[in-house]
């Protein structure tokens, strides 16, 4: 009859071999499929059930492996990028190895007390992993960048020159609004200008990302401008927002 011991051994192997299993099925789709989303949840739920696994036995250092594995994917997931890049796909293909390494060492020596090697090896694993994921991050940000906001540069403007920086100006038809308050006190002679200089218009770009101190006057203002360019015909271009401003409207769930 077989030990308390050896029957949770069996148990071990075969969920270890099970969940890695899994794993390494969700991986190789994700060479041609990208970041499906049912492939990102199955295979969260396997490193989950991992880290449940290696706790359970009380592998402290292979759970912290785990934990710090679960970290990168959850924020690589969080870029909602369609592709994935091979480096990362190499990774996880390598840190799965590793993952059962580090279970086969307790299994073969009961030993739950990794060596000085083995936890090196597991921290230079996450390492590699972490720097691909910031290179991603970073390629991501730019294309998302790319996508969003024209090629047009952000003016630079002292302090010094915020008195007499020109916020609302127009050039061939088109009027260029780009503020650096955009609060209740602003908007008063924002209005103004815009009075004075909206004839013949035929589009206007809004470009909020120098705006260093808002208002909700001032959102409503930028939304006045959208309603306007809605029921005048003309074309109306949000070339980029301060996280200032964007934490505005976020907060009041608008979209300008």
């Amino acid at each position: 009859m077989k030990s308390d011991f050896e029957g949770l051994e069996d148990l071990l192997k075969i969920d270890m071999n099970r969940f890695l299993d899994n794993m390494k099925d969700i991986l190789i789709p994700m060479l041609d499929l990208g970041l499906d989303k049912k492939l990102k949840k199955d295979l969260l739920r396997s490193i989950n059930a991992l880290k449940a696994l290696s706790g359970m036995f009380e592998l402290h250092k292979l759970t912290e492996f785990i934990v710090d594995t679960e970290e990168i994917v959850i924020k690589i997931f969080a870029l909602e990028r369609k592709e994935i890049a091979n480096d990362l796909l190499n990774d996880m293909f390598v840190i799965k190895d590793q993952i059962e390494a580090l279970f086969l060492y307790y299994l073969n020596t009961q030993n739950k007390t990794f060596s000085d090697e083995q936890i090196k090896y597991s921290k230079e694993c996450i390492a590699e992993f972490k720097s691909h994921y910031i290179d991603y991050k970073n390629k991501n940000q730019a294309i998302v960048a790319k996508k969003s906001e024209p090629n047009i540069p952000i003016p630079q403007v002292s302090t010094a020159d915020k008195e007499t920086h020109r916020v609302l100006y127009v050039d061939d038809y088109v009027m260029y609004f780009s503020p650096i308050s955009l609060k209740s006190d602003d908007t008063i002679n924002y209005k103004n200008q815009f009075i004075e200089l909206i004839a013949d218009i035929k589009k206007i770009q809004v470009d909020l990302r120098n705006t260093s101190s808002v208002d909700v006057a001032g959102i409503q203002f930028v939304e006045s401008i959208q309603s306007h360019c809605k029921v005048s015909g003309v074309k109306y271009e949000m070339i980029g927002e301060s996280e200032l401003v964007r934490l505005e409207t976020s907060l009041l769930g608008v979209e300008l």
